[in-house]
């Protein structure tokens, strides 16, 4: 599991009613979702102009061109920003509901959280809104819940967004494909593989349908099918489907950008199921090499899939020290879901 860049909700392409064309931009997969969620590039609305659009824009650009240090501190700004400008509940859901998004994909996970709750905290206060950032903030926090550990929170949320938002769900396909796909990693994690790959494909053939086939919010459900295929005794289909999401991946960002590390994980996987001992390793290994430190969802899952492999290869102590230091992420982050938020706190000074 991990968020950097991938299906992050609010950050995915540009995304219009089914009545309109769908448009690709650039994006960064988050956030990732998923990672992200996902998840990727902003949406933009018919409200283009405002300010503070501009502003996050800025932000965007230099998380696509890999500055996150400096795309973070542009996102701290713009935050600042916003809240001085006293943009109306809409505008203002909208833009924590983005820079929710963002931090996630910056690894964020505490601010990232704060953020899309307060802002679906708003979004629920404004009954009959056709405009999609509920389904952004809902998917974007799945996403975060599933990462942190809390699949019961995920669950629930993703749940509800399909009972409750079904008139939004059919104006944004996009989105409900980004929902199914965020149900699916909570049931592939709770075992129901079965389940989660029947929601799978069926988010797959939504993204072809509404978008494009080599857009890389299908790389992020392809990267999440393959085990799931692997779980149900299709390696080679696994094979092949995490093969796609490489291609498309290195198109988009290059061979070395860290949101390849969670495609390379899948791989690793994949070639360990069909007992490629040696390309699993080559995989595994890269991934090591382009994940950040402080990305640490994402390290725990290349530690334990490195453990793995390296057993497979007959290394058992150095797959104890790997198992050793993937524990010690685990724990890091198991402490940190445990912190709970205080909803009506978050929105106490924006309701005065």
């Amino acid at each position: 599991m991990i968020v950097r860049a991938w299906k992050l909700a609010a950050l995915h392409g540009t995304i219009t009613p089914m009545s309109m064309p769908f448009t690709t931009r650039t994006s960064a997969a988050t956030a990732v979702l998923l990672l992200l969620g996902g998840f990727t590039a902003s949406h933009a609305t018919e409200a283009d102009e405002s300010p503070w659009r501009d502003q996050f824009a800025r932000s965007r650009t230099l998380y696509d061109a890999g500055q996150f240090e400096d795309a973070e501190k542009s996102l701290t700004a713009f935050v600042k920003g916003t809240e001085r400008l006293g943009l109306p509940d809409l505008e203002f859901a909208e833009a924590l509901t983005k820079a929710g998004s963002l931090y996630l994909g910056l690894g964020r996970f505490a601010e990232g959280t704060r953020h899309l709750e307060r802002s679906l905290a708003l979004w629920d206060r404004l009954p009959g809104v056709r405009h999609p950032g509920p389904l952004w903030a809902a998917n974007s926090l799945v996403t975060v819940y599933t990462e942190t550990q809390q699949l019961n929170r995920a669950q629930k949320l993703a749940e509800r967004t399909l009972q409750r938002r079904q008139e939004l769900l059919d104006l944004y396909p996009l989105e409900r494909a980004h929902t199914l796909h965020d149900l699916a990693t909570v049931y592939q994690l709770r075992g129901k593989h079965r389940e989660a790959e029947s929601f799978l494909r069926t988010s797959v053939a939504l993204m072809e349908q509404y978008g494009s086939a080599d857009d890389e919010r299908i790389m992020h459900v392809l990267v999440t099918l393959a085990p799931v295929l692997v779980r149900t005794g299709q390696p080679e289909s696994a094979l092949a489907c995490i093969q796609r999401a490489r291609l498309i991946g290195e198109k988009r960002f290059g061979r070395d950008h860290m949101v390849l590390g969670r495609v390379l994980i899948a791989e690793s996987l994949v070639y360990r199921s069909l007992n490629r001992t040696p390309d699993a390793l080559v995989a595994i290994e890269k991934a090591l090499a382009i994940v950040p430190a402080y990305m640490e969802p994402l390290q725990q899952a290349a530690l334990d899939e490195y453990a793995r492999v390296l057993r497979q290869k007959g290394e058992k102590r150095n797959a104890e020290t790997a198992e050793t230091r993937a524990a010690e992420i685990r724990e890091r982050i198991g402490a940190a879901s445990r912190h709970t938020v205080d909803i009506k706190a978050l929105t106490r000074d924006r309701d005065r």
